[in-house]
């Protein structure tokens, strides 16, 4: 799975004014740069950390 998809902020069910971490990079996982704050990563179940690809 690839991290796009995963905090992709267009696809989210969550909008500008109900997520803080909507399109800012502090939802992308802490080895791609980010803090990890994404909901979608905490809820993408069996998917770790090193399983998921910045492209």
């Amino acid at each position: 799975m690839k991290i796009k998809e995963i905090t992709n902020c267009l696809e989210c069910e969550e909008t500008s004014s109900t997520c803080i971490h909507y399109e800012a990079y502090r939802r992308f996982p802490r080895s791609k740069g980010g803090l990890g704050l994404c909901p979608k990563l905490k809820d993408s179940k069996g998917v770790q950390e090193h399983d998921i690809n910045i492209l």
